[in-house]
């Protein structure tokens, strides 16, 4: 799924033939996904492992009663809750859910403080393109387009194999995450060769990613719109 907003390019118009938004219109939706995403295979490198030291073990034993955002976790709950992308725990450790107001000060941002257990996860390490190569890349393509993956990390499931290890607790109770989270350990590494599989027949030539950010670039228009529409196609394909 795409941020509509987010596909920003200085030659795919409408006018000029091309317009994505009504050719793939079920990856430009104005909203966050509501279901659940599939598990995709290969496994290895389109699920996220959380490999925790063996024996290791993190309690904290402080979970807060009240936040001044109190209301909007228990709406946030209940959706990831009906969407499955959440379900029930039964584990004696402790992530604490908290929240940090947004620019406007009205909604907030969810937080995982998943330091205890990512101090005692095995890291993982992913190549990835460093700014300054980015954009030297792109000052030297005439035609450019950006796709944003919205909800990005949530697209991408917790092995099963994880998914008791994807705790998190809050005034209501604790849950498991069946999805990749912002504050997961190796996360960065997990997106990054997720999104390097799937566009591979593209990358280091049309196509450069930056986590959950595609950046296409080509020197004439018609190749452009065919690179992009084929990045769509794969995504479309793959449920991203």
């Amino acid at each position: 799924m795409y941020e509509g907003g987010d596909l920003i390019c200085n030659a795919l118009t409408i006018q000029q033939g091309f317009d994505p938004y009504s050719e793939f219109p079920h990856l430009f939706l104005p909203e966050k996904p509501t279901e659940l995403p599939l598990l995709k295979e290969p496994m290895e490198i389109m699920q996220h492992k959380i490999k925790v030291i063996e024996g290791a073990e993190w309690y904290l034993n402080y979970i807060s009663s009240y936040d001044r955002f109190h209301n909007q976790i228990t709406e946030k709950i209940n959706k990831e809750l009906e969407t499955g992308r959440i379900i029930l725990s039964k584990s004696l450790n402790i992530i604490i859910m908290f929240t940090q107001p947004k620019k406007d000060g009205k909604k907030a941002r969810f937080l995982l403080n998943y330091i205890p257990r990512n101090l005692k996860t095995h890291k993982a390490r992913m190549p990835m393109a460093s700014i300054n190569q980015i954009i030297d890349w792109l000052a030297s393509k005439k035609f450019k387009s950006k796709l944003d993956l919205t909800d990005g990390y949530h697209n991408i499931r917790h092995h099963p194999d994880s998914v008791k290890h994807s705790i998190f607790s809050c005034h209501i109770r604790k849950f498991n995450s069946l999805v990749m989270q912002q504050g997961d350990c190796n996360a960065p590494a997990t997106m990054m060769r997720a999104m390097n599989w799937l566009l591979r027949e593209f990358l280091g030539k049309t196509v450069m990613v930056y986590l959950a950010d595609i950046l296409i670039g080509n020197n004439t228009y018609e190749e452009h719109v065919q690179i992009v529409k084929a990045v769509l196609k794969t995504l479309e394909k793959a449920k991203m």
